[in-house]
């Protein structure tokens, strides 16, 4: 996933902390990384799966059994900004009886222009509606 053409920043996650974390490349010919942003996405449970849009929004998904739509932006040179728009909870389980059951865990996300669908690692699949992104932009 990269913010921008002048700063390419990729989006990783911290599997066992429940984190994602932008890096942004540096150094003369890109072989340096620092992170720029680091946000706490699915607390106490493991990000499993990232899938970028085309503009600045992406989708995690976690052993926690939600999908969670994220926003970021750049308020300067230096400083991103990370924001939770929406969370789809897939399950009505607590945190620690969905995070102990694998039926849960969300294992693949995909973007489509009005949909997002999320696999667990049950096989279920899941239809979600994804805001307009325009909307989102104004908030």
């Amino acid at each position: 996933f990269f913010f921008n053409d002048a700063a390419p920043t990729e989006i990783y996650t911290e599997q066992i902390v429940g984190s994602v974390r932008c890096v942004q490349e540096t150094g003369t010919w890109g072989n340096e990384q620092r992170i720029v942003k680091k946000q706490n996405a699915h607390p106490n449970a493991s990000v499993l799966c990232l899938c970028a849009t085309k503009s600045n929004f992406f989708i995690s998904g976690g052993m926690d059994g939600k999908v969670v739509l994220w926003g970021m932006s750049q308020s300067d040179a230096q400083n991103y900004i990370i924001e939770k728009y929406s969370e789809y909870p897939l399950t009505s389980e607590d945190l620690p009886r969905a995070i102990n059951n694998p039926k849960n865990h969300v294992q693949s996300v995909h973007v489509g222009s009005k949909f997002i669908l999320a696999g667990t690692s049950s096989g279920d699949i899941y239809e979600l509606t994804k805001p307009d992104e325009s909307e989102l932009r104004s908030t």
